[in-house]
């Protein structure tokens, strides 16, 4: 039960309990999973950090967005030492961070994440993709919250483009 592939096993069942809103039970096994990695791969490895991501989703699904934070902050500097802060699944892990921070009514803090991730995304992804529209989507979200219509405006309808180009008008 210290083996990896266990761990990987876990990980896969707390997925599955993730999907289906079982987020306690989803953590019990992401801790197991967690512990496990830590001892066998270490604390600086991707795979740690995944852990911790997936973690701090739960987190963040239960409304419990300090904790999420905190997840999300070591995942992201494990993910920059290993990864590199060019790489995509650390631009995701500043969404989310981002959508924590907005949920908690920090718009500028959750903006100035979005703005970088979006950075990302535009030299990895490009600027056409989808996700690239998303995070577009939540930018212009957090300027409607602190009531400035008109940036939204502008970055929604470069998202209508996007979303039209890449994923048709219907």
């Amino acid at each position: 039960e210290e083996h990896p592939s266990f761990a990987s096993t876990l990980y896969t069942m707390a997925q599955c309990r993730q999907e289906k809103g079982e987020y306690d039970a989803a953590l019990d096994l992401l801790e197991r999973c967690r512990d496990i990695q830590a001892s066998s791969l270490g604390e600086e490895h991707p795979s740690f950090a995944n852990t911790l991501y997936t973690m701090a989703q739960c987190r963040q699904e239960k409304g419990e967005y300090d904790a999420a934070l905190d997840l999300l902050e070591r995942c992201r500097d494990i993910q920059a030492s290993s990864l590199g802060e060019e790489h995509p699944s650390f631009a995701s892990t500043l969404y989310t961070m981002a959508q924590c921070r907005r949920n908690k009514g920090e718009h500028d803090a959750a903006l100035g994440l979005l703005e970088r991730c979006r950075d990302i995304q535009a030299s990895t992804l490009g600027e056409e993709h989808p996700s690239f529209a998303n995070t577009l989507a939540t930018i212009a979200q957090c300027h409607m919250q602190k009531g400035e219509y008109d940036a939204a405006l502008e970055l929604l309808e470069r998202c209508r483009h996007i979303y039209a180009s890449t994923l048709g008008e219907e």
